[in-house]
């Protein structure tokens, strides 16, 4: 996740074998770029997301009724990071709360158009401080007392620090204690997740981009390979990490190639050079690269088979500016200290000591979600739509929520580069986004 002032603004095997998902994966000889990522992201003692507060969240919502422009908008929150001293501020603590607002409006519309059916269940994914469940829940309260009645919101957590965060922050004194709780397990695990046939909503907000992808290459036009990383394990500066290519063997890599090739096949303009570059030596011919959302595939796998009535809602960055790593979505490595980034040209960074995002690509999303579905014990029908933030707002949010005295809109008009998934059963999940239901 990233934070507004740099990134908004820049131009199958078994079902048992789908099913054993790993959180941890112990530092060895080789591993798969994926695994490499994951331990240095939410390693439990020295992951990025384990060292301290990573994601801040003002002391207060932002009174944007009394900025006057967007320079005045820009300057308060370039001035919440300086004081703040935190990494990113996402747009759900930014826009507090009318983002969270604007997916409680959502939801319920949905919830009644399905028929109500029971409780109103939502599993949030990652909730950062907590801010999205209780602006959620605080506008269920308000303004759908019939449905937060008999609602339940439990966040899936993976970080002990974020996971106490949230509890206390939605604890007695938020009022929602009976209707709120918070799992501490990864996301990803079949194996840790109970069962719930019915139906539901997942929520997803800027979680994405912090799942592990893997890698995959090729040159002159070859079969493409999977990368795996060698060395590097626990800090060892005898001997760093560096890529090795293999064949594609990994059940998740092949899938998610697959689906990608499927679903953005390579465009035709360029066809001289490639022509040109399979009469190269396979040695001199430029390397193709990709990055796959590989452990996104094991999450959707996992709702599949585990909440197979769910509705997930998720939203992330579409693109990112001046990536420096060569691939079709490639991350963005960044370290944040006071308010200040610098950037890496790799993403064989020591353990913990960046973030690693990526860009979504929603086409795909939607092409590895189906493909997730179609594999589950018991498949059911899916649909899934995506639309740009602006456009979600602008039908689900208060109108004038976050405007300023010159008429800018940040939620309607910042974070250009971000779309909103939503994907799963048909009953909650249509009509497609765009519409109003």
């Amino acid at each position: 996740m990233r934070g507004i002032a740099s990134l908004s603004h820049a131009p199958a095997l078994s079902i048992a074998a789908r099913r054993a998902l790993s959180t941890t994966v112990e530092p060895g000889p080789r591993r798969l770029v994926r695994d490499f990522i994951h331990d240095s992201l939410y390693h439990p003692t020295e992951g990025y997301f384990s060292k301290g507060p990573s994601v801040g969240t003002p002391p207060a919502p932002i009174d944007f009724a009394s900025l006057g422009n967007e320079l005045a908008y820009f300057n308060r929150v370039q001035a919440l990071y300086t004081s703040l001293q935190v990494s990113w501020l996402t747009p759900v603590e930014i826009f507090q709360p009318h983002y969270g607002a604007a997916v409680a409006e959502c939801v319920a519309a949905r919830w009644r158009r399905a028929g109500a059916p029971g409780g109103l269940r939502i599993f949030e994914i990652g909730g950062g401080t907590g801010t999205l469940a209780q602006n959620v829940l605080d506008h269920l309260r308000a303004n759908h007392p019939s449905i937060y009645a008999d609602c339940r919101y439990s966040i899936v957590e993976i970080s002990a620090a974020l996971a106490a965060t949230q509890a206390a922050r939605l604890g007695a004194d938020s009022g929602h204690a009976r209707r709120f709780d918070v799992q501490r397990r990864d996301a990803t695990r079949a194996d840790d997740w109970p069962a719930h046939p019915g139906p539901c909503f997942v929520l997803a907000m800027e979680v994405l981009d912090n799942l592990a992808h893997d890698l995959v290459t090729r040159r002159g036009g070859a079969t493409w390979r999977q990368v795996s990383v060698e060395g590097g394990a626990d800090g060892d500066a005898a001997s760093p990490p560096r890529e090795v290519e293999g064949e594609v063997a990994d059940e998740h890599v092949a899938r998610a190639l697959a689906a990608w090739l499927h679903a953005a096949p390579p465009p035709r303009r360029g066809l001289v050079r490639r022509a040109a570059a399979r009469l190269l030596p396979a040695a001199l011919a430029p390397r193709e690269a990709a990055f796959l959302p590989t452990a996104a595939l094991r999450l959707l796998d996992t709702l599949h088979a585990m909440l197979p009535g769910h509705a997930l809602l998720a939203a992330d960055f579409d693109s990112l500016p001046e990536v420096s790593i060569r691939g079709v979505n490639a991350p963005l490595v960044a370290t944040t200290e006071k308010g200040s980034t610098r950037d890496h040209g790799t993403y064989l960074v020591p353990r913990g000591t960046a973030d690693i995002f990526f860009p979504t690509d929603f086409r795909l999303l939607a092409e590895l979600h189906a493909e997730a579905g179609c594999g589950a014990a018991r498949p059911r029908p899916t649909c899934s739509s995506s639309v740009k933030t602006a456009e979600f707002m602008g039908i689900w949010a208060a109108p004038g929520a976050t405007r300023t005295r010159s008429g800018y809109e940040p939620l309607l008009s910042d974070y250009s580069n971000t779309s909103v998934f939503l994907g799963g059963c048909p009953e909650l999940c249509d009509p497609p986004l765009g519409e109003r239901v």
